[in-house]
């Protein structure tokens, strides 16, 4: 789980950097995609059967549940967290939060200046 958790941190972090040095292209997205998603396919079933070494029998309904839950509250609190910061509104001169932050955010990581509002 370690390994796959570094792997994973290596790829994503290779977006920014490959952004600040301008190799960033439209096909690099769908490839750090598919390789979240392939190292999730490992990481997934691991965390899944550590659970019962580490919860009584008895438990095991509740604490699988509480980690489905908390599992789901960060993918939602790290969307919400870019929509509210409005990073990518901020780029593209729009609004924190508007419509044209969520829009363009695809051109805002590929080209090397913000798209012309709208």
């Amino acid at each position: 789980m370690i390994a796959v958790s570094l792997a994973q941190a290596l790829v994503v972090g290779m977006v920014p950097v490959m952004r600040a040095q301008g190799f960033l292209q439209a096909w690099h997205i769908p490839l750090v995609a598919f390789l979240l998603s392939t190292l999730g396919a490992f990481m997934f079933p691991a965390r899944q059967s550590l659970l019962p070494q580490i919860v009584p029998q008895q438990e095991l309904v509740h604490a699988n549940s509480l980690m489905t839950m908390a599992q789901q509250m960060v993918f939602i609190g790290g969307y919400a967290a870019v929509w509210l910061t409005g990073l990518p509104a901020r780029a593209a001169g729009d609004r924190p939060g508007g419509v044209g932050c969520v829009a363009r955010w695809p051109c805002l990581c590929l080209s090397s200046s913000a798209p012309p509002a709208t």
